[in-house]
């Protein structure tokens, strides 16, 4: 499942960006590939940070139904 949040973050990171790039004005090939980078590092951490809660809320709520 971790795997799939990824990849969907990274696509709608890879949307949004398509979607506003024009907003960014002038931009050096450089520059694009370390907003990209940092963009996608975000989504990725994001994603990560998503499915802990999951998890943790998966892991609760079982304890508690077992009971």
């Amino acid at each position: 499942m971790e795997s799939l949040q990824q990849g969907q973050a990274e696509t709608i990171a890879r949307a949004e960006m398509a979607r506003r790039r024009r907003k960014l004005g002038n931009l050096t090939p450089e520059q694009e590939v370390m907003i990209e980078t940092l963009l996608l590092s975000t989504a990725n951490q994001v994603s990560q940070i998503i499915a802990a809660m999951e998890l943790k809320l998966n892991s609760s709520t079982s304890r508690h139904t077992s009971h």
